[in-house]
C-alpha cells in the first residue's frame, strides 16, 4: 500500500510478545491473563486428583507467555525455549513441589517449541 502511495503505520500483532524491536505485543495481555485464568481454573481439578498438570501455551521462540504467568504464581514451574532443560531435574523439582503443596499436585507451563517431538523432549 505505501508504493501505492497510502500513507501506512504498521504495528505487529503477536501474543508471543516476539517481535525484535518492541517491548509490548498486542495481543500479549491477553494471552498472558487467559492463561492465569484457564491455569487457575484447572488448579481445582489438579488438586483433587493430586496430579502434575502440564500445559503448553504459546511460545515458539520467545518464553513470555509461560514465564509472566508463572511469575505470577499460576504455575510452580515453566519451560521455555531460550534455556536447555534437563527432563530428570525438571521432574525432581515437580515431584518436590508438589509434596510441599498441601493439595499435592504441581504445575508446569511450557512453551509450545519445547513440546514432546518424536518421544523426546527437545
Amino acid at each position: 500500500m505505501h508504493k501505492e502511495g497510502f500513507h501506512t503505520v504498521a504495528i505487529p500483532k503477536t501474543m508471543d510478545n516476539d517481535v525484535p524491536g518492541t517491548d509490548y505485543c498486542i495481543g500479549f495481555s491477553t494471552c498472558v491473563s487467559r492463561t492465569i485464568a484457564l491455569t487457575n481454573s484447572l488448579r481445582t481439578i489438579a488438586g483433587s486428583h493430586e496430579r502434575f498438570l502440564i500445559l503448553e501455551v504459546f511460545g515458539r521462540y520467545a518464553g513470555f507467555t509461560a514465564m509472566l504467568p508463572t511469575m505470577a504464581g499460576a504455575a510452580n514451574r515453566c519451560v521455555i525455549p531460550e534455556f536447555k532443560f534437563n527432563i530428570e531435574h525438571l521432574t525432581d523439582l515437580m515431584s518436590q513441589d508438589r509434596m510441599k503443596n498441601p493439595s499435592r499436585y504441581s504445575i508446569v507451563l511450557v512453551s509450545e517449541e519445547r513440546c514432546l517431538k518424536a518421544g523426546r523432549w527437545s
